[in-house]
């Protein structure tokens, strides 16, 4: 699979937080810089490509953050870095996740076991991270209904 991983120890900005948010996204674009050049990703629309986005925001109590907030300028922060333009991005996904939470969550095994490792790690000792999968679509899945 034709995917890109990043593990980002900062607290998210809202899109709405037009006064942090510049900050933010540079940070962001610093940590993904290398990591994409490492990876050897950067898409371009003429690839005639689709992809996906996967933001995670683990963090260890509750959060006023809103999911779909969380993801935008993280997508915003890639441009230029990851891929020419964050409209090739198609399906996106945001998920807070409270590692304090009774109701738990599940990893999937679909990680590359250093990704896998690396978030195992990211569990254990931090409190506030981002987790960051892109991928291509090798196939757009509209799904409708609750997930159990």
């Amino acid at each position: 699979m034709d995917r890109f991983f990043l593990l980002a120890k900062v607290i998210p900005v809202s899109y709405n937080n037009k006064k942090a948010k510049p900050r933010y996204k540079e940070r962001l674009k610093n940590l993904a810089r290398p990591e994409a050049k490492r990876q050897n990703k950067y898409w371009k629309k003429s690839d005639g490509i689709n992809l996906y986005a996967r933001v995670y925001y683990f963090h260890k109590g509750s959060r006023e953050h809103d999911a779909d907030n969380i993801s935008k300028p993280v997508l915003d922060s890639l441009d230029e870095i990851l891929y020419e333009d964050d409209c090739l991005v198609l399906d996106r996904q945001a998920v807070k996740v409270d590692l304090m939470a009774e109701n738990g969550y599940s990893l999937s095994d679909e990680l590359p076991s250093d990704w896998y490792f690396k978030l195992i790690e990211s569990i254990d000792k931090d409190s506030d991270f981002l987790f960051i999968e892109v991928g291509v679509i090798s196939k757009l899945a509209v799904v409708f209904g609750g997930k159990e």
